[in-house]
């Protein structure tokens, strides 16, 4: 994916967002594509939100915990 596609779909999700914050489905495709555009800081805090909001969508504290690992915080990505 190049990153104009990526600026792009995060755009549709912002735009989501911006109607309903707590769109789960919004929220996991802005964390991928923050992901995708190398803003893991960004990426986590969204991964985060959604863990907030749902504690049972098991597949986001793995995305969360590579972004950890990506970023060198490996007792971080441990404890998900």
């Amino acid at each position: 994916m190049s990153e104009k596609e990526a600026l792009t779909k995060l755009a549709v999700a912002e735009k989501l967002l911006l109607k309903n914050p707590d769109n789960i489905a919004a929220l996991k495709n802005k964390g991928l594509y923050l992901g995708k555009l190398r803003r893991y800081s960004e990426a986590i805090a969204v991964y985060s939100r959604i863990i907030e909001l749902d504690q049972t969508i098991y597949g986001i504290y793995a995305q969360r915990a590579c972004l950890y690992s990506i970023i060198g915080e490996a007792n971080l990505a441990m404890k998900d």
